[in-house]
């Protein structure tokens, strides 16, 4: 996959998690140029769900480490115990000074991330999900949109599944306000389009979702 991925995008580094061989998995894309003043490593936190990849600034920079972080949780059958442990798996991954994290995390959290009927993320995999925040410093860019629908059964209903998280440093903060916005797909529903995390067929259910996320300056006293 990153040899095809890198026929299209030649100025980008792909770093690929396969679920297993031949299947998508996840993967995060850097510009070669960017990657000139860094040594970088992967770590495959969890096969084809979560990997990090770690910049380290070469010799000579005044940049800091900090890290990339893509998250995609199960869902399936033993689900909650498969995300917590999928959690707690990548928990083991190196903190830097500063991290930035995005994915399909598959929770919701408050009665605006859901339409339709009630769907609850037990309170163990809340805290959990805590935990992740807290070890890699981290909060989430705030943005209200819903990112998946479905009409199932001509049934609709959607959820805000898709998070982008950002350094909960108060260094980091005192410069930046970062927020995310969903950009419109350049496809409409009913199509195969690519969504944040794969290409898919979205007869039934799908994404709606193109990620940007801004970092607009605050203005310091």
């Amino acid at each position: 996959m990153e040899n095809t991925l890198e026929g299209f995008l030649n100025t980008y580094k792909f770093f690929h998690n396969p679920l297993e061989a031949g299947k998508a998995g996840t993967f995060i894309a850097i510009r070669r140029s960017f990657l000139d003043n860094f040594d970088y490593e992967e770590e495959i936190l969890v096969p084809g769900y979560i990997q990090q990849v770690i910049l380290s600034p070469k010799e000579g920079s005044d940049s800091l480490p900090f890290s990339l972080i893509n998250v995609y949780l199960y869902t399936g059958e033993e689900r909650w115990a498969t995300v917590e442990a999928q959690l707690r798996a990548a928990m083991e991954g190196r903190s830097c000074d500063f991290n930035f994290s995005l994915g399909d995390f598959n929770l919701t959290f408050e009665k605006d991330d859901y339409s339709g009927s009630l769907r609850t993320t037990p309170q163990s995999i809340r805290d959990t999900y805590v935990d992740f925040l807290s070890h890699f410093h981290l909060r989430e860019a705030p943005q209200p949109l819903h990112t998946w629908f479905s009409n199932h059964r001509k049934k609709p209903n959607s959820s805000k599944l898709d998070r982008v998280l950002t350094p909960d440093v108060e260094a980091y903060l005192l410069v930046f306000n970062p927020v995310s916005r969903v950009l419109p797909p350049p496809l409409g529903l009913n199509r195969k389009r690519l969504s944040p995390s794969t290409l898919v067929d979205t007869t039934t259910t799908g994404r709606e979702a193109s990620w940007t996320v801004r970092y607009p300056s605050q203005k310091l006293m």
